[in-house]
């Protein structure tokens, strides 16, 4: 039976190709085991990188890191190690960082005790207001109470008082924004209180500040208890009445105003 020439072409062809691949595989698998016996000595340290791409201001945590090994050679010296876990967990970048890549030193922030304002929950602000030792209770009010804020007014004689907050978050007494240890001195003397507040209530203790003045009243851990916001009168308050006197004395009339009286005026009219 003769063979047609094109079927010798295609199994020709067919025994190259399978000749070529593989002589391929068997030339790539030399190679990669060439590389692993020249890497077998090898020496990697592991490095902490982002498990994302991470901005400025990111904090770092177990959930936003990952660590990878990297061969020694090609490692940065300063970057954060896993057994330095410590030294950088919760700490802000001040730069951004790549997936990936490690992490330097370098790109975190100045690390030092947290701002005021990292204490602060979206939506709320941190306002100061004045006290005086009676205020602040001798100095005894410690960052971390809870206080009412109460507001007195006098108006000429009128003393009026209301309560103008309640259950407030004290963030900071004079510069310390933390409570004193116990072998500290006690009552160590401020003449300013720093506030956890809303907007609203910012804008109220500056109005109240500004006419008026500001008393704070320590509440017990736990209370959550509010009072009724009413205004009352201080001299109400202590029992005394809050009328103005009569005072005695004859009606002074004057000629222009009564002139203007319409019986008055007609009988003026028929004088000669």
């Amino acid at each position: 039976m003769k063979v047609s020439p094109r079927w010798i072409v295609l199994g020709a062809a067919a025994v190259f190709g399978v000749s070529a691949g593989f002589g391929s595989h068997s030339y790539i698998q030399s190679k990669v085991t060439a590389i692993e016996a020249a890497n077998s000595h090898v020496e990697f340290v592991k490095q902490v990188v982002p498990n994302q791409d991470m901005p400025r201001g990111a904090r770092l945590t177990t959930e936003t890191v990952a660590v990878r090994a990297v061969p020694k050679e090609w490692a940065y010296a300063d970057a954060l190690t896993p057994d330095q876990l410590s030294r950088f967990e919760n700490a802000a970048l001040q730069a951004p960082a790549r997936r990936g890549q490690p992490i330097l030193w370098a790109q975190l922030a100045a690390q030092g005790p947290r701002a005021l304002s990292d204490r602060l929950e979206p939506g709320r602000r941190a306002i100061t207001v004045p006290v005086d030792e009676v205020s602040s209770m001798a100095g005894m009010i410690k960052p971390g109470d809870r206080i009412d804020l109460l507001v007195s007014i006098r108006q000429n004689t009128r003393v009026t008082l209301m309560p103008l907050l309640q259950r407030a978050l004290v963030l900071a007494t004079g510069a310390q924004t933390q409570a004193q240890a116990t072998d500290a001195p006690e009552g160590r003397g401020y003449n300013s209180m720093t506030l956890d507040v809303s907007p609203e209530d910012a804008r109220r203790i500056f109005a109240a500040r500004e006419i008026g003045r500001l008393t704070a009243v320590l509440r017990t851990v736990g209370d959550e208890e509010d009072q009724p916001a009413a205004v009352a009168d201080a001299a109400s308050i202590l029992g005394l009445s809050s009328a103005p006197r009569q005072q005695g004395g004859a009606r002074v009339i004057y000629a222009d105003r009564l002139a203007l009286q319409p019986a008055v005026a007609a009988a003026l009219r028929r004088l000669p």
